[in-house]
């Protein structure tokens, strides 16, 4: 991949397979021991992806995906990925793909992986990250996937953030999230997460 930026093939076929060798480790720790490793110069491959491949849908989904997986479970990778400018580059896709749903839930399921254990990138995704999920939510509002991994990324995008709190209220946040929590109560995970997103909101 990193030899062969110009072949939105290459780049997009290497970001799924180092995405699910991420994920092979979030799932099986021991599998780590003995496979590859994925590493911070992956993950700086797969932004850099985005960035070459700008205006390909494909790309930016795979890509994104793949900094979600390897972030998944590593402080220090979520910390060097808003440091090789993460934040930009997948707002920039959801901008530039709002009616791409797959771009839209890939990018929210990479911001979530990205900001979890990485306090500061609340800070640095900010305001903009907040209207842009929203902005997703609502294009979207009966993809059940789209939602629970947008009410994930505002979740921790919330969190200990009172600005970030009030740029959703401010936008129809609340209303917003109740029409996630009532889309499909059978998806547990959706439920709860909309859930704890409304407890931020009215913490406030």
């Amino acid at each position: 991949m990193e030899t062969h930026f110009a072949s939105e093939h290459t780049v997009s076929s290497a970001c799924v397979a180092v995405g699910n060798i991420a994920a092979a480790e979030h799932v099986f720790p021991a599998y780590a021991e003995t496979k590859f490793k994925v590493s911070a110069s992956i993950l700086d491959n797969a932004i850099k992806g985005m960035h070459f491949h700008e205006s390909s849908a494909v790309v930016q989904t795979r890509c994104a995906f793949a900094i979600g997986a390897i972030c998944r479970s590593s402080a220090t990778l979520q910390r060097h990925a808003t440091r090789f400018l993460g934040a930009p580059t997948l707002l920039a896709a959801m901008s530039n793909f709002k009616d791409d749903s797959s771009v839209q839930w890939r990018a929210a399921f990479a911001i979530t992986n990205v900001v979890s254990l990485n306090p500061a990138a609340r800070e640095i995704f900010g305001t903009k990250a907040v209207g842009t999920i929203l902005s997703a939510m609502r294009q979207f509002p009966k993809d059940t996937r789209l939602q629970r991994w947008c009410c994930e990324s505002l979740y921790n995008l919330l969190r200990g953030s009172k600005e970030n709190v009030e740029a959703c209220t401010s936008q129809g946040g609340v209303e917003t999230v109740l029409r996630a929590m009532k889309l499909d109560k059978s998806d547990a995970a959706l439920v709860a997460r909309a859930d704890d997103l409304i407890n931020v909101l009215w913490e406030f």
